[in-house]
């Protein structure tokens, strides 16, 4: 997949999704890692090129590159996409402001793994 392709479908997904958070640029920016201004600058596609970036943005949404991607995919082509945002990152920020940013990625993975977990018990119980 080309570069500029992949950029497209990642402005496509992160436009169709964050308004689907319900939260703030401020408050997605927090759980991202990322300042507001760059949240801001992505929505309106003036950032946002670089695979860490959209990796980032992906894990703050729960997502894996692939299924961002694909969201993109299908709202180019003017589908309505199902997201699921049961993942989505939590406000770890909010619990310590003295955390470095790579603890508060371990965090942030630590708790969806345990909710992958979770849910994969509680199918396991059906």
């Amino acid at each position: 997949m080309q570069e500029q392709e992949t950029t497209i479908q990642f402005w496509a997904a992160f436009s169709y999704i964050f308004p689907k958070t319900g939260m703030t640029q401020s408050e997605f920016a927090r759980r991202a890692g990322m300042a507001q201004s760059t949240i801001n600058e992505m929505l309106n596609r003036k950032k946002g090129r670089k695979l860490d970036t959209q990796a980032t943005v992906a894990r703050a949404l729960g997502l894996s590159m692939l299924e961002l991607l694909t969201i993109g995919d299908k709202v180019i082509r003017g589908e309505s996409p199902e997201v699921n945002l049961d993942n989505i990152a939590p406000d770890i920020a909010a619990l310590d402001d003295n955390l470095t940013p790579w603890e508060k990625q371990v965090l942030m993975d630590v708790l969806r793994a345990l909710r992958a977990k979770e849910k994969q018990e509680n199918l396991a119980d059906f």
